[in-house]
């Protein structure tokens, strides 16, 4: 809850502090889904009721490649085609939400959350986790690829050192989940909850991306 508290109050702080710009809104809704999922984590230890706070943990978390990706290409100069942007997502929430039983188990542990749902342990009548793996890893890496266009394409040190910083957050929330998932198998069912222990880091990243722009602008 401490988390999900310190997302939401950086959230909103960056919000009303910045200009309403895009690189200002795409950081106040990122963090404010992180928090979610996070408050989401806390609902279901403390009221318990997995598949309300299971589900909606999972929407949290499944919304996060669809807005980077979005915004992102936005960043960097590309109009992004929102059907593209966000129908996987929106297809896999609609799912979740209509399924009774999508969620197919919810504990707590001392660190971590299990929740175990229908694409982390997919029956084999519906489509399987790849398929929605696909989506995830794929748009945070169509979103590094664009940041890196965004890179050879700016003029401006400051604005290409924010898209590094950008590309090095995603990648560095990512990648030590994926080591631990592999290293530790026992891991795997938790790792929604640690990959977002480690998106800590985009809250840092956000304030000091933003301090960079606002130095852009003001120059």
């Amino acid at each position: 809850m401490a988390t999900a508290l310190i997302e939401f109050f950086v959230a909103f702080w960056i919000y009303f502090k910045f200009p309403r710009r895009q690189l200002t809104i795409f950081f106040t809704i990122i963090i404010i889904l992180l928090g979610l999922y996070q408050f989401s984590e806390f609902m279901l230890c403390t009221v318990g009721d997995p598949q309300t706070w299971g589900k909606f943990g999972f929407v949290a978390y499944t919304l996060i490649p669809a807005v980077t990706l979005y915004f992102t290409m936005m960043i960097v100069g590309y109009k992004p085609n929102k059907f593209l942007a966000f129908g996987p997502a929106i297809f896999f929430i609609i799912f979740a939400i209509i399924d009774k039983k999508f969620i197919l188990q919810g504990t707590c542990s001392t660190l971590f959350v299990t929740i175990r749902n229908k694409f982390s342990y997919p029956d084999k009548r519906i489509l399987p986790f790849p398929i929605y793996g696909t989506y995830y890893y794929l748009y945070l890496f169509f979103s590094i690829s664009y940041l890196a266009i965004g890179i050879k394409k700016v003029k401006e040190k400051k604005r290409a050192f924010i898209f590094s910083l950008m590309i090095f957050s995603i990648i560095f929330t990512i990648v030590p989940p994926l080591i631990m998932v592999n290293v530790f198998p026992i891991y795997n069912i938790q790792f929604p909850s640690i990959y977002c222990h480690f998106a800590m880091l985009i809250t840092l990243a956000s304030i000091t991306g933003l301090y960079l722009e606002d130095r852009l602008f003001k120059e």
